[in-house]
């Protein structure tokens, strides 16, 4: 027979609502108690029913990160893992559990409103990209806090600052010398992309003496892509911005095999600090964007709304910096 609450309060001698202090962790309770009920729920290794204590205080410790499984971006890149991942750590030092839910089709957001509707979550994280009126409205509605990862017109959303990665690859490469530059985008219809091109744009226009004859190419994300780029190419610019590590990887060995070599006569940066860009050779220069910690401080918003019990407006944009490595002078 499992130990209860009554049988805690009886082995530590105080009373059941005592017992119910110390599990919420309320100041009311005096030191000595505390002791008494944490010896006691170790001698009879009691497990606290977080099931029942949320019913009671109308709080179930989950909060869920909205996906698109239909989209194949979604677990078709390292970024979207390493967002979930330092979302899931920052919750969970906090006493929350992360629930993935996908939103992909009308089904999904018909569930959804039954687990908002049921209290089966406390709060959500979500892309941009997803926040459409219906659902904002929904979680509103419901008086249920959520955080957008990318600019929103909605209060709370924290994203990158994707303008000032754009501009200092460009500076960067142009205070090396290159004197006509290329952005290589990975999709028109992504928001992050065209930012990264406003910041390049905006840097290679504030000099003169820079000849953008190659301006910007979109191709689709990967290493095939990246190398069917520079074998079709019939001129090079100087340097290459490159939106992402997979495409970039593939023009680096393009480069090679047409004996280019990087970055004496071409120099290439890229953006995001991953394994592909450490495990290319030459070593991939990058402007670090740290999704990780996107995801962490996403979480740290969410919890402080949690924690105030209203809407606290919030927008942040998170810095980004240069690692200078081999593809690069």
């Amino acid at each position: 027979m499992s130990v209860t609450i009554r049988d805690v309060a009886k082995h530590a001698g105080v009373s059941v609502a005592t017992v119910s202090r110390y599990l919420n962790n309320s100041p009311l309770i005096a030191q000595e108690s505390v002791d008494k009920v944490r010896n006691s729920i170790q001698a009879l290794h009691y497990e606290p029913s977080f099931l029942a204590r949320g019913m009671v205080i109308q709080r179930s410790q989950t909060v869920a990160f909205l996906v698109d499984d239909e989209n194949p971006d979604t677990f078709g890149n390292d970024s979207f893992l390493k967002i979930q991942y330092g979302a899931e750590r920052a919750l969970g030092e906090h006493g929350y559990y992360l629930m993935i839910l996908s939103v992909g089709s009308a089904a999904r957001e018909k569930a959804l409103r039954k687990i908002v509707v049921e209290k089966r979550i406390d709060g959500v994280i979500l892309p941009a990209q997803l926040a459409k009126k219906t659902l904002c409205a929904m979680l509103t509605e419901q008086d249920v806090p959520f955080v957008l990862i990318g600019k929103s017109k909605f209060s709370n959303w924290i994203d990158l600052d994707n303008v000032m990665a754009g501009r200092i690859a460009a500076e960067k490469l142009i205070a090396a010398g290159a004197g006509s530059l290329c952005f290589v985008g990975n999709g028109s219809d992504k928001v992050f992309v065209n930012e990264r091109y406003e910041g390049f744009s905006a840097a290679v226009h504030a000099q003169a003496n820079i000849v953008a004859e190659l301006p910007r190419i979109d191709c689709k994300s990967g290493a095939v892509c990246g190398y069917d780029l520079i074998t079709s190419a019939k001129e090079l610019p100087d340097a290459f911005v490159v939106s992402d590590n997979e495409t970039a990887f593939g023009m680096l060995r393009a480069l090679d095999e047409r004996s280019v070599k990087v970055p004496d006569q071409i120099q290439m940066i890229s953006f995001d600090d991953g394994i592909v860009a450490r495990l290319c050779h030459p070593m991939l220069s990058v402007v670090d964007i740290d999704v990780k910690q996107l995801g962490i401080q996403a979480a740290n918003m969410l919890y402080l709304q949690l924690q105030a019990g209203r809407d606290v407006s919030q927008q942040c944009l998170m810095p980004v910096r240069l690692i200078s490595r081999e593809t690069s002078r």
